[in-house]
């Protein structure tokens, strides 16, 4: 069933994308896409269907925050289930965040294990069957 959702993956760093879209497709998923700003992947989730977006938290120009709160704001990409990377645990400031919140969050370096169950919640969450 992963592999009917198609993913975007948005991070600044090279290698965070290569190792994320490495983990997504061991965990079974078929297409993702990958961009390297919050910009590019608002152009991406109005062009395309995404089921699932994965973001860095800290990026130049758009923050991970700054691009959920984008995409909570369009009715085309309300509901659509957003995990943030990050590199330190930023629980409070998630917990803080208010309609910017992300479906979940996981810190960096993480298992691909980790990765797996955090988006297999995320997805039963949001009522996709997994």
């Amino acid at each position: 069933m992963l592999s009917s959702i198609t993913v975007l993956v948005v991070d600044d760093d090279p290698l965070s994308l290569h190792y994320t879209r490495a983990a997504l497709r061991s965990l079974g998923f078929g297409e993702a896409y990958s961009v390297q700003n919050g910009t590019e992947a608002l152009e991406v989730v109005a062009q395309q269907a995404i089921g699932l977006v994965v973001a860095d938290w800290q990026m130049p120009g758009m923050t991970g925050l700054e691009l959920i709160m984008r995409l909570r704001s369009r009715s085309d990409s309300r509901g659509l289930p957003v995990i943030l990377i990050t590199a330190a645990d930023r629980s409070s400031r998630v917990n803080e965040t208010g309609r910017m919140k992300p479906n979940a969050y996981i810190i960096k370096p993480f298992t691909i294990a980790k990765f797996g169950e955090t988006i297999t919640r995320v997805l039963k969450e949001c009522g996709h069957t997994v």
